[in-house]
C-alpha cells in the first residue's frame, strides 16, 4: 500500500495504473482480500487522488482554517 500511495501522492502515474498495479501485487501476495481493496480504491480513490494534488499553501491555508476549530 505504500506504493500505492506513493504513486496517488506525487502522480508518478495515472490513477488506473496505480490501482492496477496495487491489485496485482495484492493478488501476488495472495492477499485474500485483493478483489476488495481494488474495488474500494477505484470507487473512492478519487477523493485521495485529487487531494493530493492541492498544493502545499492550499493545505497550509485549510489547516490554519481549521487549527482553531473547537
Amino acid at each position: 500500500s505504500c506504493v500505492h500511495d506513493a504513486f496517488y501522492q506525487f502522480h508518478f502515474i495515472t490513477r488506473k495504473i496505480a490501482d492496477k498495479a496495487f491489485y496485482d501485487l495484492l493478488k501476488q501476495n495472495k492477499f485474500p482480500f485483493a478483489k476488495i481493496y481494488y474495488l474500494s480504491v477505484r470507487l473512492f480513490g478519487f477523493l485521495f487522488y485529487w487531494n493530493a494534488m492541492r498544493t502545499k499553501q492550499e493545505n497550509l491555508e485549510l489547516f490554519k482554517k481549521y487549527e482553531n476549530f473547537n
